[in-house]
């Protein structure tokens, strides 16, 4: 069955529900030390790092199964058992069969993938690791992540840059550091530009696979000098962007999958669920994205890499920060206000409802999520604090948005933001919104103010002269 959109209410609950239980049994497996299974011979098995991939793509597959659209599952569990680059391709072939309307992209991440097992050596994975790599990998592995997002991608990157490749060289992780920040910046400006929730959720995923190849950049070059602090710091963004992305995105598209129905009313429970899936996605403290950016931000400050390639990395940080923040006011401003239409299905909520949840825990105690994978964080919360700040700010918002909406789910399709205007032409414009304050607020919660990139850009400049003068002076 090929994975295609399918209107509210056609969900599957049994896959629901395997889907789930099995994500279940691999935390068990995880909490008890995960020993890994398998061997070479069969060449199928799990270690930890698979086994904690394998966690959040099934989280994933549970909401992508509640709107009746998910990956190749047969394909999918092949790519995470794989002990050999065969396994670990022909996974790769079933999930894009599987991927609807985006073949092109899975099958060049496909190519793209055997080629870097070809500079591995090929064979099975402890023969590529005696082998090693070169500074060639980063980028290949960098556009893998990228053209598949989701938990799936970054695993393959992981797997390929920080178990397989061995030692690389500290170009190697500047390069994955440089292009993880540049498609950081271009997911969120492709989020914030988004016309449709489809493209926002696409702009989201290449956002966080940016996050998480600045966080093996990061490793790769902390190991390289033997600086075990930025590597601990590069690996659990990784670990983190995983999370964000397999409990965050899937609401945006359950969100979507009611607009052809021509509405969705929602109940408060699925409202809130979406509510807090949009926080951890705006990169705002304490949602999970903010942690993976905290992680990013904190790592570059005690790496010593070229100023280029970190100002670069910083940038794109600071500049997805900004755009998946408006995007998602935008989102909150005009999509989720009060709806008349079809009815959700009892699936659907329950399963908005779960993620945001488990959004809300994964914001709330970040460590948790990095100590599943077998690493250590430095992130310290007052959890309590913490989740009753999110939870009403979940509630004030839901009042704020159902009030100030205006068509609630069937306002999808947004204009485009007019073109800026020449700095010597705007002047007067500006000035005359800032004497009617109220109307270029409303512009503004819209994304449609011809200030608003200056705005951001001022604020990727603010956040870069703040990082390079914590590196100076901190």
């Amino acid at each position: 069955m090929m994975g295609s959109a399918a209107p509210p209410g056609s969900g599957s609950l049994a896959t629901v529900l395997a889907s789930l239980l099995a994500a279940v049994g691999v935390v068990l497996w995880l909490l008890l030390g995960a020993v890994p299974l398998g061997s070479t011979g069969l060449g199928y098995g799990l270690d930890r790092v698979s086994g904690f991939f394998l966690l959040w793509w099934l989280v994933e597959q549970a909401g992508r199964a509640a709107r009746g659209a998910w990956r190749g599952i047969p394909g999918g569990m092949m790519v995470f058992a794989a002990m050999d680059g065969m396994g670990l391709l022909a996974g790769l072939a079933l999930v894009a069969l599987w991927e609807e309307g985006q073949r092109r992209r899975a099958g060049l991440a496909v190519i793209l993938t055997l080629v870097a097992l070809a500079l591995l050596g090929g064979g099975s994975f402890e023969a590529m690791r005696d082998v090693g790599g070169d500074a060639a990998l980063a980028p290949v592995a960098v556009a893998v992540a990228v053209l598949l997002g989701g938990p799936l991608g970054l695993y393959v990157m992981t797997r390929v840059l920080l178990d397989l490749a061995g030692a690389l060289p500290q170009s190697a992780g500047e390069t994955a550091l440089l292009l993880g920040g540049l498609a950081a910046g271009f997911g969120g400006w492709w989020a914030w530009r988004g016309q449709r929730l489809a493209g926002v959720a696409d702009g989201l995923r290449w956002m966080l696979a940016g996050f998480a190849a600045m966080g093996a950049g990061v490793a790769i070059a902390g190991q390289a000098i033997d600086f075990v602090g930025p590597a601990a710091l590069g690996t659990g963004a990784v670990w983190l962007a995983a999370a964000v992305a397999a409990v965050c995105v899937p609401v945006l598209e359950l969100v979507g999958s009611g607009a052809s129905a021509g509405g969705l009313r929602r109940a408060r429970i699925g409202g809130l669920g979406g509510l807090m899936a949009c926080a951890g996605l705006a990169l705002v403290p304490p949602g999970p994205g903010f942690a993976v950016l905290w992680q990013v931000l904190r790592a570059l400050q005690s790496l010593p890499v070229p100023p280029l390639v970190g100002a670069v990395a910083a940038s794109g940080a600071c500049a997805a920060a900004g755009f998946a923040a408006a995007a998602m006011l935008r989102l909150l401003r005009v999509g989720f206000g009060a709806a008349e239409g079809t009815e959700a299905s009892a699936l659907v909520r329950a399963t908005m409802a779960g993620l945001g949840g488990l959004a809300l825990g994964v914001g709330v105690v970040p460590g948790a999520v990095i100590a599943l994978a077998g690493g250590e964080s430095e992130i310290f919360y007052a959890p309590a604090a913490l989740a009753a700040g999110v939870a009403g700010l979940g509630v004030l918002t839901h009042v704020l948005a159902r009030r100030l909406g205006s068509g609630g789910y069937r306002v999808i399709v947004l204009p485009p933001p007019p073109p800026p205007a020449l700095p010597g032409l705007a002047t007067g414009r500006a000035l005359r919104l800032g004497v009617h304050w109220r109307a270029r607020a409303r512009r503004w919660a819209a994304g449609l103010d011809p200030l608003a990139v200056p705005a951001v850009a001022g604020g990727v400049l603010a956040g870069l002269a703040g990082m390079l003068l914590l590196r100076a002076f901190g």
